[in-house]
């Protein structure tokens, strides 16, 4: 039986980040995010600045190209920040989920190696739990990233490739250990790509995202 391909589609040189973020003429005043529990509004030119703020923020408190930056944060704007805050300063990000107890936690700090925590939410007792078990050597909140990147411009990041790994994605494994998962910006930029391809969004669309961002 012959298959049937889709079309060849092309895969732009970028980061993740600058794939998403970096909208077009036109979309800055659109709305990006909506946050279904507090009704909060971002545009893309708000999230674009806070990308960037916190991006230079998290480089200037110590974080490193290729540093895996652990993010403990519920579904919420801040989220989508971080992740792509992390990932425009070189980072690798991988996300814990915040009602994972404390041997949860505390596997996933330990297996990805994350060395650096960024709070987008109060710490709750597991996550406290997890951190007596396992390395980190700072934590810090979000408030305190973009405090740090002030509206001083961001300080370029040299040497990226889109071969980085911008995430480490653990699986979810009732049963069996869960596996962390690295995806390159490559990966991602190509999957949204071919996921608009198959099911297209068009700028008009309201999407709601109703799984784990953590996942």
């Amino acid at each position: 039986m012959s298959q049937r391909l889709g079309p060849s589609i092309a895969i732009p040189d970028c980061t993740i980040s600058q794939f998403v973020c970096e909208s077009p003429n036109g979309l800055d005043a659109r709305t990006a995010l909506v946050d279904g529990s507090t009704h909060r509004i971002v545009t893309y030119a708000e999230l674009r600045d806070d990308v960037r703020g916190l991006a230079s923020g998290l480089i200037r408190l110590g974080v490193e190209p290729g540093a895996i930056v652990a993010v403990f944060a519920p579904n919420s704007p801040d989220y989508v920040a971080l992740f792509y805050g992390i990932t425009s300063a070189r980072a690798t990000i991988t996300s814990l989920n915040v009602i994972h107890n404390a041997a949860e936690l505390a596997y996933q700090l330990a297996d990805s190696g994350a060395r650096i925590l960024v709070l987008a939410c109060e710490a709750t007792p597991a996550l406290a739990a997890a951190l007596r078990k396992v390395r980190v050597t700072d934590v810090y909140t979000i408030d305190q990233g973009r405090q740090a990147g002030g509206n001083r411009p961001m300080t370029p990041v040299e040497g990226w490739r889109a071969a980085d790994v911008a995430s480490v994605t653990y699986t979810a494994a009732p049963s069996d250990v869960p596996m962390g998962v690295m995806v390159t910006h490559r990966n991602l930029v190509a999957n949204l790509l071919q996921s608009q391809e198959v099911d297209p969004i068009h700028s008009s669309d309201v999407v709601v995202s109703l799984m784990p961002f953590c996942q």
